[in-house]
């Protein structure tokens, strides 16, 4: 078909364009799964919720979830025909690295708390001396089954701590969370 033809065209202009800028970490070619939600319950709202894809679908443990492009959460129990997502928002040991680059240098973080009031996310740990400026915030590649530069969201302020060693970012996503009905399941 005529959009195959343009999509294959356009993956080639993309390898043309990362070798010649030397880019290696800008996932576009990952293989992907449209998933609907089909469970979420509302006593445990921002943690998790179940999708209807599983082991059938090659879903595994650890893959990442988007909706509109924003990472929302990972794969965490994968059954036959149907997966858990442990959503970017739980307050229960939910650790996502992540990565924001600052006048060309990476600054690495963790993804631990969510303000569900504000509607932010918190980039704790990041060790250096830096300004921030409405910077995009996205996944570091650091763990096993996310690629790296699936986008969070954007940097809005910047708490140091008491000993000016590391800060906490505070990052706001593009999304509401609340009004999610499909997502995309990455497949790394």
């Amino acid at each position: 078909s005529k959009e195959s033809i343009e999509i294959t065209e356009l993956k080639k202009e993309i390898k043309e364009l990362k070798e010649l800028n030397n880019i290696n970490d800008i996932n576009i070619d990952y293989d992907y799964l449209n998933a609907r939600i089909i469970k979420r319950n509302n006593s445990f709202w921002n943690e998790s919720l179940t999708i209807n894809v599983g082991k059938k679908d090659n879903v595994k443990k650890g893959n990442a979830v988007t909706f509109n492009n924003n990472l929302i959460g990972i794969v965490s129990v994968v059954n036959k025909n149907t997966s858990l997502v442990r959503l970017i928002t739980s307050n229960q040991n939910n650790y996502i690295s992540a990565c924001v680059t600052i006048n060309e240098k990476n600054y690495f973080g963790i993804i631990k708390k969510y303000n569900s009031i504000k509607n932010e996310l918190y980039l704790e740990n990041v060790i250096g001396d830096f300004e921030v400026n409405n910077e995009d915030v996205v996944t570091s590649g650091l763990e096993g089954n996310i690629p790296s530069g699936i986008y969070i969201g954007k940097i809005i302020g910047i708490e140091k701590d008491k000993y000016n060693l590391s800060s906490k970012i505070i990052v706001k996503p593009d999304i509401d969370y609340n009004n999610m009905k499909y997502v995309k399941v990455i497949l790394k």
